[in-house]
C-alpha cells in the first residue's frame, strides 16, 4: 500500500460522493438510451436495408454504453451501501463503548440500526462485505507497522545459554514485544476516542509564559501547518489570531509532541514518566491516552485564553504526537468551537461531531500514530470532508537500529506527508484546502508562543 486519502481505514471514499457519482453515469445511461433510441427509430425509417447499417451501429453501440453505465452506477451505489454499512457498525461499536444517556442511545442504536437494514435492503448481501471488509483490514493493519519493528531483517542472533547456542530472528523480540503492546491498545480501546466521553480528574498546575506578540502570515498548507508547530525547547504552543472584517477572531493552535523522554520515546522508563517541570512529558501523555486531565492539556487552554480566545471561540487545532491528543481532547471538551482538527502521528484518533473537520495524517509503520490507535477507526470521525492520510515511511538501510522504529513518527517525517498531500490533486483535500484558504482571507494575523512548566518545578 502506498500513499492513501479516505474517510477512515476501510471507508475509502465517502458515500454521498459515490452517490452523486452514481447519479452522473445514470445521467449518461439516459443520454445513451435517448441515442439508441434515436438510431433504431432513424434504421426503422430508411427505406434501403444497405442504407440502415449505419443508424443500427450507431444503436447498438449507444446500447453498450448506456447499460455499461447502469452498470457502474450499481457498482457505486452497492459500495455506498457497503461503506455505510461500515460507518454504522463503527457508530454502533462507540456507543457500546460510550453508551450516554439512555434514552439519546436508544434513538442512536435504531437510527444505525435503521440504516444497516435499508443498505441491506438495497444491496443484498452488503452486510457480509462490510464485515469481509473490515475483517481484512484487521487482519493486514498492522503488517508495515510490524515489518518496522523487526527492521525487515531475516537475521538470527544468538540466545546466551541455549542448548548449542540457538539462533532466533533479530526481529523476533521486538517482535513479540510490539505484538504483545497492540494487544493491550485492541483491549483498552482507547485509540480510538468517541466524542461522548470526557477527561476525568484534575491535572496537576501549570504555568505559562507568553513570549511578545508578533506579525504573522496565514497558514498556506498542511506542511506549513507541521513547521509551525514549536520545536524550540523554549515554546511548547503557538496560538495565532485571525482578524476579519465580518465575523469575530478565529485561532489557531499549534502544539507540540511530547518532550521529556527517553532517546526512543515510547520505551521511556516507567520510573521516568515525569520529566521534571515539563508539562509535556510521558506522564501527561499516558493521563491523556486514559482520558485523564494533563498539564500539557491545562497549558493550550491557557495559552488560549491569554491570546484572547473566549470560551465558544471558533478554533482551528493542529498537533504532533501528544499535541494531537491534546488538539483532539480540546475538540471533544466542547469548550472551544473547534471547527478544524489536524494531527500529525497522534495517539488517537477522534470520532469528532458534525461540525469538526479532522484530518488525521498517519504513517502506517509509526508505532504511535498507527501502533496506538489500533490502526485507527474504519470509518470517518468527523464532519463532511473528514479523511485520513496514510502512507509508509520506510526510513531505508541506512537507518537500520534502534531509531529507525521511531523514525517514522517524526515531526520531520510528517513535513514530508503533509507536502505530499499538498501537491496531490486527490479531490477529497478540497475540504481542508478551502478552510485553510478561508484564514488567508483574515485583516491581519497575530502569533503568541508560550512555554509551560508545572508549577513548584524551579
Amino acid at each position: 500500500m502506498g500513499f492513501e486519502v479516505g474517510p477512515g481505514s476501510v471507508v475509502s471514499v465517502d458515500t454521498d460522493s459515490l452517490r452523486a457519482a452514481a447519479a452522473r453515469f445514470d445521467a449518461a445511461a439516459g443520454h445513451f438510451e435517448a441515442a439508441r433510441a434515436d438510431g433504431w427509430s432513424a434504421a426503422a425509417r430508411t427505406p434501403f436495408p444497405v442504407d440502415q447499417a449505419p443508424a443500427e451501429d450507431v444503436a447498438t453501440r449507444a446500447g453498450f454504453l448506456a447499460d455499461g453505465a447502469r452498470g457502474v452506477a450499481g457498482a457505486l451505489r452497492r459500495a455506498a451501501d457497503v461503506y455505510e454499512i461500515v460507518e454504522a457498525d463503527t457508530a454502533l461499536a462507540m456507543l457500546a463503548a460510550d453508551p450516554g444517556p439512555g434514552r439519546a442511545r436508544i434513538q442512536a442504536v435504531r437510527m444505525w440500526e435503521e440504516r444497516i437494514r435499508a443498505a441491506e435492503a438495497r444491496s443484498p448481501g452488503a452486510a457480509d462485505e462490510a464485515e469481509r471488509l473490515v475483517g481484512q483490514w484487521l487482519a493486514t493493519r498492522h503488517e508495515e507497522l510490524a515489518a518496522n519493528m523487526t527492521f525487515g531483517l531475516p537475521l538470527t542472533v544468538p540466545v546466551p545459554g541455549a542448548p548449542g547456542w540457538l539462533s532466533l530472528p533479530a526481529g523476533l523480540v521486538p517482535l513479540l514485544f510490539g505484538t504483545f503492546l497492540l494487544g493491550l491498545v485492541d483491549r483498552f480501546g482507547h485509540g480510538v476516542m468517541s466524542r461522548e466521553r470526557r477527561l476525568a480528574g484534575q491535572a496537576a498546575p501549570v504555568r505559562t509564559g507568553a513570549y511578545p506578540r508578533e506579525p504573522a502570515v496565514a497558514v498556506a498548507g498542511l506542511a506549513d501547518a507541521v513547521r509551525r508547530i514549536p520545536v524550540s525547547d523554549h515554546t511548547q504552543v503557538r496560538v495565532e489570531r485571525y482578524t476579519f472584517a465580518d465575523r469575530p477572531p478565529e485561532y489557531a493552535v499549534y502544539i507540540t509532541g511530547t518532550r521529556a523522554m527517553t532517546e526512543l520515546g515510547v520505551y521511556a522508563p516507567f520510573e521516568a514518566l515525569r520529566g521534571g517541570g515539563e508539562a509535556w512529558d510521558s506522564e501527561s501523555n499516558l493521563d491523556l491516552y486514559f482520558d485523564k486531565a494533563a498539564e500539557s492539556y491545562e497549558a493550550v487552554r491557557d495559552a488560549l485564553r491569554k491570546s484572547g480566545a473566549q470560551p465558544g471561540a471558533t478554533v482551528h487545532a493542529f498537533g504532533h504526537s501528544q499535541g494531537g491528543m491534546v488538539a483532539s481532547h480540546l475538540a471533544r471538551e466542547g469548550e472551544y468551537d473547534v471547527k478544524t482538527l489536524v494531527t500529525f502521528g497522534s495517539p488517537v484518533q477522534l470520532m469528532a461531531g458534525a461540525g469538526t473537520l479532522n484530518v488525521s495524517l498517519r504513517h502506517r509503520d509509526d508505532i504511535v500514530g498507527t501502533g496506538l490507535t489500533g490502526g485507527g477507526s474504519p470509518a470517518a470521525g468527523g464532519g463532511a470532508g473528514s479523511v485520513v492520510i496514510q502512507d509508509a515511511f520506510s526510513p531505508g538501510a541506512e537507518l537500520l537500529d534502534a531509531k529507525a522504529q521511531i523514525a517514522p513518527h517524526l515531526l520531520d517525517a510528517y513535513e514530508q506527508l503533509a507536502e505530499r498531500a499538498d501537491t496531490t490533486e486527490d479531490t477529497q483535500l478540497g475540504p481542508i484546502r478551502d478552510r485553510l484558504a478561508g484564514l488567508a482571507a483574515a485583516e491581519s494575523v497575530e502569533k503568541y508562543e508560550y512555554a509551560a512548566e508545572r508549577e513548584g518545578s524551579g
